[in-house]
């Protein structure tokens, strides 16, 4: 039977009539019949509509369930997460750069021209935005270039990765990715932020400094907007651990790139407290340090701030202690939970490493003019970091299953007939 419908007035109304075949015997030789067939009344339709039966609840709606993300959106809020660091810590360093080079004409002396020039080399290097390189900072020589063609290319350039254009991109391309995660509040501000990078786009060197500061204001704003509108919106189930993740990784290496570069060599009193005062001001330390410190102020005193005060939020032991807190709710790859896992070594050496040094050791223990403790400090610090990032990529960041073997049951008589004919083909 074949029945016909009409749509009308956005209505669908399904006609009385009909097209009815008989099937022919597939045995018998006889024509097919086709009749028409018509409803004279509709008094024969149920008076209620059948009740479909209620689906279980587990089946209705895996999304419902909290907590249970896919391992594509959890890189994504750790990239998102990491993304949003480095375009602060970014935006931040260069804005003080500015200021430093514009300051110059004002202050000639060359305590401020020693900073500056190690800004400006770990800028140039790389050394103080990603990839954080580890280049050797003993040239002590002033080179000639221009700091405002060194700050343009720090915000605007799309083929360097670590500036502030770069990094805006990729914060809204990784947002776009978990956007169903986030609330109206959230993606406006990430669209403030598109708005901010097609304006860096037009900065050019004769562009005027205060338009680079107003512009890295304003961003510095927005990620920090986005960061508490996150954090007020986002469920903690619901992958928000993972975008903290990303942020601490980040900031770890941001922390100690700056520390390796900056205050590694040791100078005179004035100009180490003029460099101190430097990366004080990158990690918005500078007042904690200046009230914490009010009768006596040294790098003795801002490497503890820095690296080994577990309750500022700011150092490197208390963003140890926070990646200890957020991976305990990735999921566990061991059944036994006596046996520690690599990624637990990983943040226990970390954790070491901040526990067991010594103050007095990485501010005063000098060779050749540098810092070995520290130096030597730093290094472990950032192979661990890497290490644990490359963990956490490898177990929790893999979208593909796993390959299995496919055991095919052959019975000796059958295997050792194939292999007579292979060998007989041979």
């Amino acid at each position: 039977m074949r029945c016909y419908a009409l749509v009308y007035n956005n209505e669908v109304h399904v006609l009385p009539s009909a097209l009815c075949s008989t099937l022919p015997h597939p045995d018998h030789k006889q024509s097919i019949s086709i009749k028409d067939t018509w409803i004279q009344s509709g008094d024969t339709a149920p008076a209620e509509p059948p009740k479909l039966p209620k689906p279980a609840r587990k089946t209705t709606d895996m999304a419902l369930v909290e907590g249970l993300i896919p391992s594509r959106t959890a890189e994504n809020l750790f990239w998102l997460g990491s993304l949003l660091e480095r375009s602060e810590d970014t935006s931040r360093l260069v804005r003080i750069f500015i200021d430093l080079f514009t300051e110059v004409s004002m202050y000639p002396d060359i305590k401020h021209r020693t900073t500056i020039q190690y800004m400006q080399q770990g800028l140039e290097n790389q050394t103080l935005t990603f990839p954080y390189n580890q280049a050797d900072m003993n040239s002590q020589t002033a080179s000639n270039f221009e700091f405002k063609r060194l700050a343009v290319h720090c915000i605007k350039n799309p083929e360097n990765s670590g500036s502030v254009f770069s990094n805006i991109s990729s914060v809204c391309n990784f947002a776009m990715q978990v956007r169903e995660l986030l609330s109206y509040d959230s993606l406006r501000i990430i669209e403030n932020l598109e708005s901010e990078q097609r304006r860096l786009d037009k900065f050019s060197p004769i562009t005027p400094t205060h338009m680079f500061q107003s512009s890295l204001d304003r961003i510095i704003g927005l990620v920090m907007a986005f960061n508490g509108s996150v954090l007020d919106s986002m469920s903690n189930s619901n992958g928000f651990f993972m975008l903290e993740i990303g942020r601490k990784m980040e900031r770890c290496l941001q922390l100690v790139a700056m520390i390796d570069t900056m205050l590694i060599d040791a100078m005179p009193e004035a100009e180490q407290h003029n460099m101190l005062e430097s990366v004080l001001v990158t990690q918005v330390s500078s007042i904690t340090h200046r009230r914490r410190y009010r009768v006596f102020q040294s790098i003795e005193t801002g490497l503890e701030l820095l690296l080994l005060d577990t309750e500022y939020p700011r150092s490197l032991a208390y963003q140890v202690e926070q990646l200890s807190a957020l991976s305990k709710r990735l999921p566990q790859s061991t059944n036994k939970p006596s046996l520690l896992t690599a990624l637990e070594k990983s943040l226990l050496k970390l954790k070491a490493e901040c526990m067991l040094v010594e103050r007095d050791e990485i501010a005063y223990v000098i060779e050749n003019n540098k810092r070995l403790k520290l130096a030597t400090m730093m290094r472990q610090v950032k192979a661990e970091l890497m290490s644990f990032k490359e963990i956490l990529h490898t177990q929790y960041f893999s979208h593909t299953k796993a390959a299995k073997q496919f055991n095919w049951s052959i019975k000796p008589e059958a295997q050792a007939e194939i292999q007579s004919e292979a060998g007989a083909n041979i």
